[in-house]
């Protein structure tokens, strides 16, 4: 499909994330090839255009409502597929987040308030989950949601609820191990400790005044990235342009660019360039055991620009 260089639409916009909870890094593709396959298959046939189609990580764009509904819903039967198949794969996790508005797409990629918002709300969507903002509830013709539809919030509605392997394969994840739940994170920029609460996330990170932690680098984007809580976990996941490094508690330093990472014990977060090249900020985290209670912050020196 060719896209226009410069295009203003108003549509609907479907945000999908596949991760699978058996491993602490998600760097593997979530899906395979043929399953990106039918994916990209079923999407054509709604005559979608895609902004962004990976193995982890899809971004589309519809030109109605309905049609975004379609393929949330062929998304998640698809993964309730490959659950109920392949017992190795029993941890795969696909979210849902649909949005609707008007939509600048510069040279194939989206410029709007929506794909703001669409990032930051994919992380309050349950496992297995599809999730809608109120305008694009509003976009759809009457009668088409369904009877358990729930509402998650002023201006979130659940459309698609877990099925019962679903809610299985969460009780079974390695990541609710009762041993290593984790209910607190403290983020240091600068020196200064922030703590954060379970009820505090998607904790977003970036240059944007309306980020929690908030960045100055060049390196750094408007909305770099975003700490969820998940199962017990708090993990990071990078929406940046330029990537972020992360540096985990056993001294391994990774590369993530739109891809998520399980935070434990102490490390830090370098947006945008590796921690021994970083001449802005790097943030400093710790995370925090319900069993062991909250880390002595007097151990720490405060110095979030290097780490030896």
């Amino acid at each position: 499909m060719t896209i226009p260089q410069d295009d203003i639409r108003t549509g609907a916009l479907l945000l999908a994330e596949f991760t699978d909870l058996r491993r602490a890094f998600v760097t593997d593709a979530a899906l395979n090839p043929g399953e990106v396959q039918e994916l990209s298959e079923h999407a054509r046939a709604l005559s979608v255009l895609p902004l962004e189609f990976t193995a982890r990580r899809m971004l589309l764009f519809f030109p109605h409502a309905e049609s975004a509904l379609k393929m949330a819903h062929a998304i998640q039967v698809l993964a309730s597929h490959i659950r109920g198949k392949d017992p190795e794969r029993h941890s795969l996790s696909a979210r849902v987040v649909l949005g609707y508005g008007p939509m600048n797409i510069v040279n194939g990629r989206a410029h709007s308030i929506w794909t703001h918002r669409l990032t930051g709300n994919i992380s309050r969507a349950p496992a297995h989950t599809v999730v809608a903002l109120q305008a694009f509830v509003d976009a759809l013709p009457a009668g088409t949601l369904s009877a358990d539809a729930q509402r998650l919030g002023p201006d979130l509605v659940m459309l698609h609820q877990p099925s019962v392997d679903a809610v299985e394969t969460q009780m079974a994840s390695p990541l609710m191990d009762p041993g290593g739940v984790f209910t607190a994170i403290t983020l240091r920029v600068h020196g200064r400790p922030q703590v954060f609460r379970i009820a505090d996330c998607p904790i977003l990170l970036g240059r944007d005044k309306h980020c929690a932690v908030q960045l100055t680098s060049e390196t750094a984007s408007r909305t770099h990235g975003r700490i969820e809580y998940v199962h017990g976990k708090f993990q990071y996941v990078d929406d940046s342009r330029n990537g972020t490094y992360v540096l985990t508690s056993s001294g391994e330093e990774v590369r993530l660019s739109r891809d998520r990472v399980v935070l434990t014990g102490d490390g830090a977060l370098s947006p945008g360039a590796p921690l021994d090249q970083q001449t802005g900020e790097v943030v400093r985290f710790s995370c925090h055991s319900s069993r062991l209670g909250m880390a002595d912050e007097s151990k720490h020196d405060g110095d979030t620009h290097r780490l030896g």
